[in-house]
């Protein structure tokens, strides 16, 4: 890393004002916005314990009359009366300010729900891809996670302040209700479970594609589910979930199944046309379709049909310096429902590549193209598939 021309591109991204330094105090619920959010109405501000403030000896958040401290909490080395374990998951963080203490008992609780459910969502993906099926989406499998884990964590408070003055260190305490997080779980597992049976219901008697959609939203809910176990099991004190009404595993694999039956036809006009159809078929396999490429015009028993165009403009260009040939190529690719007609995707891309040889440099350039877009034509015809 060349430092003095990385001082000279941040010198000058300063002075036209595309970034500034972050200087501005933040609130402890705007750091936490996502995993901490204030409930409506907010609650009463934290008490503050120190050596010589007074401490509430009875409900912990509890009144505007606070009793003295003898000393510094409980729960700054371990468990506190107030704050029994099987009522109260709490996190204590410590720092030179108050803000840091805050930030650090929010993060202490979310680090518990952010390893275990990462766990149980390894062994979902296990249980899952056993089943033969190809890979579910991460990042959709991450989201339903973050989104089910922030709803839990909506629930923590910050529940007492204390101030070491000999050290200079400040203590904080946050605490999530065991019971009214897991009676909001519990509503979303059996939520997610009706989702589920109306979905498999839905899918029987009916289309191809229609199954295949309303299978997709049935593992989206399992999925879900999965996450919601978890975190009710974290947040029961006795470790203990739901069992589910329907095996993952088993949707997971009627949905691979719905998949398989749909027909992806592909078509491909212009140089080098098997190997981008070669490529596209090799993907399109992998994202569990059924895929045959197709030269003769006839689209009859195909669902979903890839019609991809390649032509070259400029292109056999001699760079004479460095002895490399140049070729620009166009791709127009289009995605649409065979059944209907209806365009799920359109694609329209310019790629320029060198090599040795002006046939190098075109190879070149369709083999980028197929790879580059044959997973963004995956994606549409997956959502398309599955309704969103």
């Amino acid at each position: 890393l060349d430092v003095a021309k990385m001082n000279d591109a941040l010198a000058a991204a300063s002075e036209s004002g595309a970034f500034r330094s972050y200087v501005t105090k933040v609130d402890t619920r705007d750091i936490f916005a996502q995993h901490a959010k204030p409930a409506e109405p907010e609650p009463a501000p934290p008490k503050v314990a120190s050596d010589d403030s007074d401490r509430a000896p009875d409900a912990p958040g509890g009144g505007d009359d606070v009793a003295q401290a003898q000393g510094k909490p409980a729960w700054v080395d371990g468990e506190d009366s107030r704050f029994p374990r099987d009522a109260y998951l709490c996190g204590v963080g410590l720092g030179p300010t108050r803000s840091h203490a805050e930030n650090g008992a929010f993060a202490a609780i979310s680090r518990i729900f952010v390893a275990d459910v990462s766990s149980v969502s390894k062994d979902f993906m296990g249980a899952y891809q056993s089943t033969g099926a190809p890979d579910l989406e991460v990042q959709w499998t991450e989201q339903q996670t973050r989104i089910a884990t922030e709803k839990v964590l909506s629930g923590v408070e910050l529940r007492e302040i204390w101030e070491d003055k000999d050290s200079g260190t400040t203590y904080g305490l946050a605490c999530l209700d065991r019971a009214r997080a897991a009676a909001g779980l519990e509503e979303q597992i059996q939520l997610a479970d009706g989702e589920t049976e109306s979905a498999l219901t839905a899918s029987r008697g009916v289309d191809k594609q229609t199954r295949f959609a309303k299978l997709a939203q049935a593992l989206a809910a399992v999925t879900r589910r999965q996450a919601l176990t978890a975190e009710l099991r974290i947040v029961r004190a006795n470790g203990v979930g739901i069992p589910g009404p329907y095996s993952h595993a088993d949707v997971a694999s009627a949905f691979s199944d719905a998949q398989s039956a749909l027909n992806v036809g592909v078509t491909v006009a212009g140089p080098f046309a098997d190997e981008f159809a070669a490529i596209f078929e090799e993907r399109l396999t992998d994202r569990g379709y059924q895929v045959s490429v197709i030269d003769n015009g006839d689209f009859s028993g195909q669902d979903v049909v890839v019609d991809a165009k390649i032509k070259f403009r400029n292109t056999g260009v001699l760079n004479k310096r460095d002895g490399i040939y140049y070729a620009e190529g166009v791709a127009m690719i289009e995605v649409r429902n065979n059944a209907t007609g209806k365009k799920l995707k359109t694609i329209n891309k310019r790629r320029k590549e060198g090599r040795r040889t002006k046939e190098d440099a075109e190879r070149l350039v369709v083999i980028k193209f197929a790879k580059k877009h044959a997973n963004d034509v995956g994606k549409a015809i997956d959502n398309a598939m599955k309704g969103r």
